[in-house]
């Protein structure tokens, strides 16, 4: 919830750029970026939805 990863390797989403998030999250999504666990997650992630998610994700500081 607060943008900081929790797993070790998995990057951070707090103050992430909004059109990389998104960019990401649909690559993800058609397999054009591969990852076990985000294959998992994103069926999860409506589409219309990563925009607003990525807004969120940006207007977090990174390392709090």
């Amino acid at each position: 919830m607060d943008g900081i990863a929790k797993v070790p390797g998995a990057p951070n989403l707090a103050g992430q750029n909004e059109q990389y998030f998104i960019k990401a999250m649909n690559d993800f999504r058609t397999g054009a970026r591969k990852n076990e666990m985000m294959s998992v997650l994103i069926g999860q992630v409506k589409r219309e939805d990563y925009a607003d998610l990525a807004a969120y994700y940006a207007s977090l500081v990174p390392g709090r």
